[in-house]
């Protein structure tokens, strides 16, 4: 097995790629020991793609974008290494490199000289319907006050 990727994160864990030609590709995440030396101990090891990967990247929130050598990208939650979302068949040749263009967008470029933006958050019909009735409520709201000062002027006149 050949580590094709390492990143630190802020919780002081190390998350190693493993990845071999016709293997399945895994992500470990080491967990620091208490002690003298710095030692690490394999806290959970988890498979992200059944063939070879060519990288990965995290971002600020958690989730790890995998980069696979069949152009897919399959991203996961960086705390039990389980996908988030269905991987996505994104290109044709393998997937090289990936940036988080903040929390909504992941672009990633290949080896044949294209790119890809994925979109990270999805449409959610609740969030949209809660969204609605904020903002009906905060129309409301003004025009109540609207109302209640120009009723209020009509009264000081009379």
């Amino acid at each position: 097995m050949l580590i094709r990727s390492v990143f630190f994160s802020r919780d002081n864990c190390i998350y190693s790629l493993f990845s071999m030609a016709r293997l399945p590709s895994y992500i470990v995440k080491w967990q620091p020991l208490a002690g003298q030396r710095p030692s690490w101990k394999q806290e959970v090891t988890g498979e992200v793609h059944e063939k070879a990967c060519t990288g990965m990247q995290r971002s600020r929130h958690g989730q790890i974008a995998v980069l696979t050598s069949d152009g897919i990208v399959n991203i996961v939650d960086s705390d039990s290494l389980a996908s988030v979302c269905a991987p996505r068949k994104i290109s044709t040749m393998p997937v090289t490199c990936a940036v988080y263009n903040g929390d909504d967008m992941l672009i990633t470029g290949s080896a044949d000289y294209t790119y890809n933006l994925i979109p990270l958050n999805s449409f959610s019909a609740l969030s949209a319907i809660r969204s609605l009735i904020v903002q009906m409520i905060i129309l409301v709201l003004i025009l109540l006050f609207a109302v209640d000062f120009f009723v209020d002027e009509e009264f000081r006149q009379i």
